[in-house]
């Protein structure tokens, strides 16, 4: 009624939504990976894996799960995506695979015995 132009705006509407969303995912996903790698304030997550790491080793369970993946695919998608949130904007990459490499001492997680 009010548009002389009669031109449909449910597929551009969709688009714009779609877009948006996706767009907002990739920037939420770069932010927190900023914030994991200790560019950005991250005490509270710093806490919460020094936890969670201690807890594990103190059940005896691997630090960072289980991979049922080959060594020579953990390997690749480790150095892959090791600095991919850099160009993150231009060639998403996110890593779904479990993997040990992480760069950091195993031993800082172990259980000091008190006296």
């Amino acid at each position: 009624m009010a548009d002389p132009s009669r031109m449909r705006l449910r597929t551009t509407l969709k688009l714009g939504g779609v877009l948006g969303f996706i767009g907002g995912f990739l920037l939420a996903y770069q932010r927190s990976s900023v914030r994991f790698w200790g560019w950005a304030e991250n005490k509270r997550e710093e806490e919460m894996d020094l936890q969670e790491m201690k807890q594990r080793a103190q059940e005896g369970k691997p630090l960072y799960g289980v991979s049922h993946q080959p060594a020579w695919v953990q390997h690749s998608a480790f150095r892959n995506s090791q600095y991919s949130q850099l160009k993150f904007s231009s060639f998403p990459m996110i890593n779904i695979v479990n993997h040990p490499h992480h760069g950091t001492d195993p031993a800082k997680y172990k259980v000091e015995e008190e006296l």
